[in-house]
C-alpha cells in the first residue's frame, strides 16, 4: 500500500449494516479519503475534527470529488456501535467484520489514525499525509478540474 501502488481492497459494515468494499465505493473520478480510526483513541478524535474543519475537504465533498471513508479497523462492534455515529452525516463511516484488516494485516496501521488518499483507479496517491499536504494536495487537483 505505497503510493502509486494499487492499494489493497478490504470489506467493511457501514453504520447502518451495509456491506461494502474499498473498490466497491469508487465512483468514476472520484478518490476515498480513508481513515483508519480507532474509536477509543484520543488523538483520532483530534485529527478526525481537523478533518471535518478542513474547508478544502468540505468543498471536494460536497462536490463529489472525495468521499471520506472512516474505517474502524479492530472490529470490536461494542466498542463501534458506542462511536458509529460521530461522523458527519456525508462520511462513510465503517467498521471490519472480524476485524479483518487487522486480523490480515491488511494495512499497516502501527499508530491510529493513519490516512490513505485513493484515487479513483485505486492507487494510493498519499499515505499517511500530514493535513497541510493533504489540504494542498486537495486544493491543486480542484484548481486543475
Amino acid at each position: 500500500n505505497r503510493q502509486g501502488t494499487p492499494a489493497a481492497d478490504f470489506k467493511v459494515i457501514d453504520n447502518r449494516g451495509k456491506a461494502t468494499t474499498l473498490y466497491g465505493e469508487a465512483k468514476a473520478g472520484q478518490c476515498r479519503l480513508v481513515v483508519f480510526y480507532d474509536p477509543e483513541c484520543s488523538h483520532c478524535h483530534e485529527i478526525i475534527e481537523e478533518l471535518k474543519q478542513l474547508d478544502v475537504l468540505n468543498y471536494a465533498v460536497e462536490a463529489g470529488l472525495v468521499k471520506v471513508m472512516a474505517v474502524y479497523a479492530d472490529g470490536d462492534s461494542e466498542v463501534w456501535k458506542l462511536a458509529r455515529d460521530s461522523m458527519p452525516e456525508n462520511w462513510l463511516n465503517c467498521m471490519s467484520p472480524g476485524g479483518e484488516i487487522v486480523e490480515k494485516d491488511t494495512y499497516s496501521l502501527p499508530a491510529m489514525p493513519v490516512i490513505y488518499l485513493i484515487a479513483p483507479d485505486n492507487s494510493v496517491i498519499l499515505k499517511d499525509p500530514t493535513l497541510p499536504l493533504l489540504a494542498d494536495w486537495l486544493y491543486n487537483e480542484m484548481s486543475a478540474e
